[in-house]
């Protein structure tokens, strides 16, 4: 009775390929929100349990008809490094975050080894769980951590720490970022050889590269070389695309022309934060990538019904047409207790302004 000519996962698959779909796709960034619709009344087991997020995630897509596919967040992936983290159970919390560092102080970076992702019992849950997916013709995005500073920052050593070192000691945070890198290449390396290259895709996010924290020369001479590594090294193993999120304000970073240099691969995906005009990402990158809508996350909470559903059309209004395609989407993960109904009125959205 929607009209829909295409299922969630057809209409998804149709897309990374490049075939053409029946209206614009919708990913708002759905994860946390999905443990508090299913019942949990915080989100703690939904962050400690791969098992539960993945449930999680596939009810919320069933009950709203979106087609964001199921997102792996690995942190305990991440923390392998020996990072101590503090899982969500305050219902007060959106996230889990580090409560402690293995790197404190300068000598503790010469000494901070790089993890044996194959030893990891949570990335072997990963590959298990991303293999059952794969068996329903899913197509899992799985967190690769590793060679931005938002892997090193909060994950290895305090933002207080890093940002100090940035400045008087930038050799600390070189030394941080190749680790990291390292690391993630491991993780690359090691989902492709359990899952194979196609049928999932990896994927990054930015927040702390992003222009509020770091200038563009920064992000230049210290992140670029690994994340350019680092995504190069996955496509050389046949992965078809990555989708990056870039959060947060990385107008500078486009400016300089570092995205540029980036490589996603042929059906790679990227977004930014809403602070990055989405006709400026459409014109600057959709002949080269899938481009993801940047609705604002704090509106999807606090506004309307009726004005999410506004916000939802400009959105559709600037990004329809981009050349190698456009999904509707949040600028940044959806608040987690946005009400039901704004997140259906991007869907609703895409009905009936998004028909191709």
């Amino acid at each position: 009775m929607n009209g829909d000519k295409m299922t969630p996962i057809e209409r998804w698959k149709a897309l990374v390929t490049g075939d053409p779909v029946d209206r614009v796709p919708v990913m708002p960034l759905s994860q946390g929100h999905t443990a508090l619709i299913n019942g949990y009344p915080n989100l703690g087991d939904f962050y400690s349990k791969l098992d539960v997020m993945v449930r999680c995630q596939e009810i919320g897509k069933e009950l709203y008809g979106y087609d964001q596919p199921i997102q792996l967040l690995c942190i305990g992936v991440i923390a392998e490094f020996g990072t101590k983290i503090l899982w969500p159970y305050n219902p007060k919390m959106g996230s889990a975050v580090a409560a402690d560092h293995p790197v404190k102080k300068a000598e503790d970076v010469d000494k901070l080894e790089v993890p044996d992702i194959t030893k990891s019992a949570v990335a072997k849950q990963v590959v298990e769980l991303s293999k059952k997916l794969m068996a329903k013709k899913e197509m899992p995005m799985v967190l690769i951590g590793g060679g931005w500073i938002t892997m090193v920052t909060p994950w290895l050593v305090s933002m207080e720490n890093f940002m100090r070192w940035v400045i008087y000691q930038p050799e600390l945070c070189h030394k941080l970022i190749k680790k990291s890198c390292d690391y993630g290449i491991q993780q690359i390396e090691y989902y492709t050889r359990e899952l194979g290259a196609e049928g999932w895709m990896p994927w990054d996010a930015a927040p702390t590269d992003s222009n509020v924290l770091v200038s563009p020369k920064v992000f230049g001479d210290l992140v670029l070389p690994s994340v350019v590594r680092l995504h190069q090294r996955g496509l050389d193993l046949g992965v078809p695309g990555w989708f990056t999120h870039w959060c947060s304000n990385h107008n500078g970073n486009i400016k300089a022309g570092h995205v540029d240099k980036i490589p996603n691969g042929k059906h790679g995906m990227i977004q930014f934060g809403p602070e990055v005009d989405l006709k400026n990402a459409v014109e600057r990158f959709g002949s080269k990538y899938i481009v993801m809508g940047n609705v604002d996350p704090p509106s999807m909470m606090l506004k309307t019904h009726e004005e999410c559903m506004q916000l939802a059309k400009q959105d559709i209004e600037k990004g329809k047409h981009s050349p190698k395609g456009y999904i509707l989407g949040v600028g940044c993960e959806l608040p987690p207790r946005a009400p039901p109904a704004n997140v259906y009125a991007l869907v609703k959205a895409a009905r009936e302004y998004g028909r191709y």
